[in-house]
């Protein structure tokens, strides 16, 4: 059986296999490079008040899927991420952005990834990004594969949280699809939809900041009518220096394989640079 990252493919002899580390990282680069909207309302409807609702269901769900079977039946895995992004003028940036993964419990550098994208920021709302990534996984067995893909991102705005007035939070959902084409001649290329939920806040305090995050993405693989993969996880972001953002997290990733699911606890690194 071949292994990339769960998303369930079919070959030409009709057996199946599971796909292993395909797509982006469990931070989406987008968030960096955003724009604040100011809140506003529209007659009868509160939009604050609905977004907050609304974020604070998110926000208790996600939660609720962390702390659920703490107990891992799967490897313990590291994620290190380098993401750049150019602003290119007219609402046009560049992204470039390299992942690799230590595997087996930190053990093996089993895969890497290679993404360069381009988006268009079309309002403080709705961004929309074209992207083509590489993906070569080393082990345990070498398979390399191509995914161009498509992506429309909605941003709510920024809004002040009552509780701790230092603290706003921003409510984001990314959809997305990507054209899985493996280069085994064994594997039939596969559609599959991801949709990612983001939720954070920017803590300041002085000239200090602090940003914590939570997400939730899951993975349907639309040949196959199948949920594959989900990834929900909390971190923080801190700024270093200006244009520069380090962000750790936790996550865990769910992941289909054969007729059963299996649980990874993941520890993420990402550094993030924007120009």
């Amino acid at each position: 059986m071949k292994r990339f990252e769960g998303r369930v493919i079919k070959g030409n002899d009709g057996r199946s296999g599971e796909i292993r580390g395909i797509g982006v990282g469990a931070i989406d680069i987008q968030e960096f490079a955003s724009s604040d909207a100011i809140p506003k309302s529209n007659g009868g409807f509160h939009f604050p008040r609905c977004t907050t609702w609304v974020s604070g269901f998110i926000i208790t769900v996600m939660t609720v899927k962390i702390a659920v079977g703490m107990g891992a039946d799967g490897d313990w895995q590291q994620w290190t991420e380098a993401a750049w992004v150019q602003n290119l003028g007219n609402g046009l940036d560049a992204g470039l952005r390299i992942e690799g993964r230590w595997e087996n419990d930190f053990t093996e550098f089993a895969y890497l990834e290679v993404e360069p994208m381009l988006t268009w920021r079309h309002s403080p709302r709705w961004d929309f990004t074209m992207g083509y990534e590489r993906d070569e996984r080393i082990e345990p067995m070498e398979e390399s594969a191509n995914v161009p893909n498509l992506a429309a991102t909605l941003r709510l705005p920024r809004q002040p949280w009552k509780l701790i007035p230092v603290l706003d939070w921003r409510l984001s959902n990314r959809f997305r699809v990507d054209f899985m084409v493996p280069e085994s001649a064994e594997m039939d290329w596969q559609p599959v939809y991801r949709n990612r939920t983001d939720c954070e806040a920017r803590w300041r305090w002085g000239a200090k900041e602090l940003i914590p995050f939570i997400f939730d993405e899951w993975f349907f693989n639309l040949d196959k009518g199948d949920f594959v993969q989900n990834r929900v996880g909390i971190g923080i972001g801190i700024p270093i220096v200006p244009h520069w953002l380090a962000r750790i997290y936790w996550m865990r990733l769910d992941e289909r394989v054969g007729d059963r699911w299996e649980w990874h606890p993941v520890v993420g690194v990402q550094i993030q640079t924007q120009f």
